[in-house]
């Protein structure tokens, strides 16, 4: 299990419900639980790896904006 443990730079986040979503250096986007610290998903920005910059939660759904 990982708590709260980057392998890069966080860029951006975003806090939803009980979830933080960061986008990091390494173009992963993750989603953590806050009360556990645990990585629920992780899920790449682009076939690319490239760093998100920013990310835009709207309900269920995540936008990520890559360079």
């Amino acid at each position: 299990m990982r708590y709260f443990f980057l392998c890069r730079a966080v860029l951006c986040l975003e806090f939803q419900y009980l979830r933080v979503i960061t986008g990091s250096a390494d173009g992963r986007l993750r989603i953590w639980n806050v009360i556990t610290g645990q990585c629920c998903r992780i899920m790449r920005g682009n076939s690319a790896s490239d760093p998100i910059q920013s990310i835009i939660a709207i309900d269920d759904r995540y936008v990520s904006h890559v360079m």
